[in-house]
Order: structure tokens, then C-alpha cells, then sequence
């Protein structure tokens, strides 16, 4: 970070609600010297903030969203999450009256559909939208592929992570059980989970993992039940429930010999990659570019349908030294390269490449 930089007000505005596990990185940035202001849609979050918040009022205009925000003049930087349906995001942007260096936050493609289908006409409005501000930062590498030479010089990687104060590689522990971390819906594909288990265990050469373990909730809880029932599986998979304190999540990972999210990878891979615990995920999954920090064999498994899952899961059970392995990877991994030191680093090499373009 430049002398130039530290002490700026930096305004983060966010296109959806501030999550608790967001707050690690702004505070972090704020201990950098800078004046952190986010501006959300959410209810006020409670916490000893070292950051500010702001809420502010969103209004839907068809498929668009407006948000009443300031006029900024008083900030130096900027951040907008790249979300082209918020029209806040084309009006600051193509604002030619604006003082402030206005950044663009985000994946940098679209995701909705896993990141191999990219609509060319999206990929251009966006790639003209970026070239009007002042820096892009993205989740991953993955984008820059789809990005012009004359945005690419002013991109940067900010990995897309979440803070594991609790750190610790559990690889070489003793492990018991597979597991399940999110919201129990259709997108994760916790069916195709389910099934993989129910033939995991079927095949009786289980001989240390003998349970899946399943945290969070969601209106898939009651058709997982019954799925539960109809197979026989209730001895052997566990409904935790919404597990918020990390002291107990943290137990959870230290039994577990992989994470497991078949159709959708988010930051539980990060989560995972913290305590030593490898992931598990289709190659095809629904993910902002988390699964992208999957290497295949290396540090987890990227596979291409529920029998190879199955063939994984039999894998890490029958062999200790390869779990253990990989799971040292896995957190070797996080800490060299997706702490949320490494997030920060990227927004301010972004703000020092503003800085010194401002002092030419």
C-alpha cells in the first residue's frame, strides 16, 4: 500500500444485504488506514464496527434496481458491485461529472448458469461499462479472458474469500464423515449427494467414514427427510441445522474427511480448504469462480457425475494417506493464496494503480 493511498474514505456499495461473513475483509481493509463506508439494503448489522454502514432504500423499475444513494463527492474511491441490473451501476459509471474513482466489484461474467455460458452480447455492454471506470477488481482470474486489453490493464484479482480466524489443518485427524455445509435447495444438488451416499454405503466397503453430516437449512429439509426415511438412511445421515458459532462449525470439519456440494461451490470451499478438508464438486457446478480454486486430485475433486462422486467418496475412505494429502494441500492452499489478507492485497494494489496514475 502507497503512502499516497492510506487514510482515503473508500465507499463499498453492495447489491445486496451485508453478510456476516463480509465483515472480516471490510475490517481488515479498514485497519489498512482506510475510512470504510458500506452501503447496503439490509437491516444494520450489530457488531463492534471498526466500519461504517448505511442503509439505503432500493426500488425495483422492471427487471432493474434503483438505489438512492449520495453524491460520493467526499470519497476517494469508490466500489460498485458489477451487477448490470443495478441502474445505479450506469448512471455513476457513464457519469462524466463525477470526482471520485469509481472501481467495479465483482465476478466479472455471469454465473447463473455456471461460468462456461457467457452471453456475447452481455459480455460486451459489460466490457464497455468497465471501460469507463476507473479500475476493475474480480473474484478470480477466470474473467480476463473475456476482457479487452484496454480494461486488462486496469483489472485486478481480489480472491473471493471468507475469514477462518480458527485456521487449523485437521487433515491428519482421525475423520468419520462426509459433509454437507449450506442452504438445503434444488441448486446444490444435495439429491445427487444423497444418492451417492445411499451407493457409497450400499457398496459395504465403507471401513472408516459412516456418516454425512448435513449443516444449514432450507425448504429442501422436509423432502430430505423423507428421502431419508424411504432409503433407511436416517442412522447414517445427521440434519445438524443452521450452525452459525465457529468454535462448533470448526468440530464438525475436524471429523470430516471431505465437503461435498455437488452442483453448486461457493464459499464453503474457501471454509473448507481452511481446517485441511478437501471439496468436492461437479465440474459443471453453479459457482461466482470458488470451485475454479478446485484442483482436480490436488487439494479436492472436481467430477463429472454422481458415479464418480461415488468413486471419490470410496477413495478418501479407503485410503488414509491420500485424504490426508490432499487435505494438507487443501489448507496449504488457503493460507498461501485465500486468506483474507490476499482479498485485501488486491483491492489495494487496485487503489495504489489509481493513486499513481492520479499523480502522473
Amino acid at each position: 500500500m502507497s503512502i499516497s493511498t492510506c487514510g482515503c474514505r473508500v465507499a463499498f456499495i453492495l447489491d445486496h444485504e451485508l453478510k456476516p461473513y463480509r465483515i472480516p475483509f471490510f475490517v481488515e481493509l479498514q485497519k489498512k488506514g482506510f475510512h470504510v463506508t458500506v452501503y447496503h439494503c439490509g437491516e444494520l448489522l450489530g457488531f463492534d464496527q471498526a466500519f461504517e454502514q448505511v442503509r439505503v432504500k432500493s426500488k425495483n423499475i422492471g427487471p432493474f434496481e434503483y438505489r438512492t444513494l449520495p453524491c460520493f463527492s467526499d470519497f476517494d474511491f469508490v466500489v460498485h458491485m458489477q451487477n448490470m441490473r443495478v441502474l445505479n451501476l450506469w448512471t455513476m459509471t457513464l457519469n462524466p461529472l463525477r470526482r471520485y474513482n469509481l472501481l467495479h466489484w465483482g465476478i466479472g461474467v455471469s454465473s447463473k448458469r455456471g461460468l462456461r455460458q457467457q452471453n456475447r452480447n452481455v459480455v460486451r455492454v459489460r466490457n464497455m461499462l468497465s471501460y469507463f471506470c476507473s479500475a476493475l477488481v474480480l473474484y478470480s482470474d477466470y474473467p480476463k479472458a473475456f476482457i479487452p486489453p484496454n480494461v486488462l490493464k486496469k483489472t485486478f484479482v481480489a480472491p473471493n474469500t471468507v475469514s477462518s480466524p480458527n485456521s487449523t489443518n485437521y487433515s491428519g485427524y482421525e475423520k468419520d464423515c462426509f459433509l454437507f455445509i449450506g442452504a438445503l435447495n434444488k441448486r446444490k444438488g444435495l439429491f445427487d449427494l444423497l444418492g451417492a451416499f445411499r451407493e457409497f454405503i450400499a457398496s459395504g466397503s465403507n471401513a472408516r467414514i459412516k456418516r454425512l453430516v448435513i449443516i444449514g437449512n432450507g425448504d429442501q429439509k422436509k423432502f430430505v427427510e423423507t428421502y431419508l426415511a424411504e432409503n433407511g438412511m436416517e442412522a447414517n445421515v445427521h440434519l445438524v441445522g443452521e450452525v452459525q458459532n465457529d468454535v462448533e462449525k470448526q468440530r464438525y470439519f475436524e471429523s470430516a474427511v471431505a465437503c461435498i456440494s455437488p452442483k453448486q461451490a461457493g464459499l464453503s470451499v474457501l471454509e473448507s480448504f481452511s481446517y485441511g478438508v478437501p471439496f468436492i464438486a461437479y465440474e459443471d457446478a453453479i459457482s461466482g469462480g470458488e470451485h475454479l480454486n478446485i484442483e482436480n486430485g490436488v487439494n479436492g475433486f472436481l467430477v463429472q457425475g454422481q458415479r464418480q462422486l461415488v468413486e471419490k467418496m470410496s477413495a478418501l475412505d479407503s485410503s488414509e494417506e491420500m485424504a490426508r494429502s490432499i487435505g494438507t494441500n487443501a489448507h496449504n492452499f488457503y493460507q498461501n493464496s485465500r486468506s483474507i489478507s490476499h482479498m485485501v492485497d488486491g483491492f489495494l494494489d487496485a487503489f495504489d494503480y489509481i493513486a499513481a496514475l492520479s499523480d502522473q
